[in-house]
């Protein structure tokens, strides 16, 4: 069992608090810095023979966003991606606009079960004209990646399988919702074995 002690530091106006001492097994920093019109999340997870460093930054105007989106449709780049998703995420009226952000990772990276959920779940939510095309293109990115073994931790199956359960753009059938949840993962010869039963 790990200890953890947890220190907050801000920065507001040239004042700084300190944070709690530090414990010899493992540590977790959150620190919150308005800077420049820029929000920061920041924090370090520190154990033995394990680091791992994460931020988050809110852009401070609208050029800086554009920039974001720049260096995601231009380079691919994984960390402006989680920039973007974080920032649509606290602004949901806006939140459309990630699914072109998510395609374009999917097409930048092959093994990208990531962003095909995140391609479906912007799909899933989205207000747009638009949303039964792009819904369609969500469906084929899941079977094509339940299909290539891309699904470790089991994201794209449940997916499916929600909606094989609930009859959303494909044809109800428990039987292939439940083979899917429970972790089957061969989902032509599912669909196969389900015609010739019917």
């Amino acid at each position: 069992m790990f200890l953890f002690a947890i220190g907050f530091s801000c920065t507001r106006e040239g004042k700084k608090e300190k944070s709690y001492p530090k414990k010899e097994e493992s540590i977790y920093l959150l620190e919150g810095v308005k800077e420049e019109g820029q929000d920061t999340l920041s924090g370090i997870l520190e154990k033995p023979k394990l680091s791992i460093s994460f931020s988050y930054r809110n852009p401070k105007d609208k050029a800086t966003l554009k920039e974001w989106q720049q260096l995601v449709v231009e380079k691919g780049s994984e960390y402006f991606y989680d920039h973007l998703s974080n920032y649509y995420s606290e602004n949901p009226h806006l939140q459309d606009e990630m699914i072109k952000y998510s395609e374009i990772m999917i097409t930048k990276y092959k093994k990208s079960d990531g962003y095909i959920t995140d391609f479906y779940d912007y799909v899933k939510d989205s207000k747009s004209a638009q949303k039964g095309k792009l819904m369609i293109r969500a469906i084929k990115y899941l079977k094509e990646s339940l299909k290539n073994g891309e699904d470790p931790l089991g994201n794209v199956g449940d997916r499916l399988s929600e909606l094989y359960r609930e009859g959303i753009y494909v044809k109800k059938d428990t039987v292939i919702a439940d083979y899917l949840y429970s972790g089957g993962r061969n989902l032509d010869s599912i669909i196969q074995v389900r015609k010739i039963i019917k």
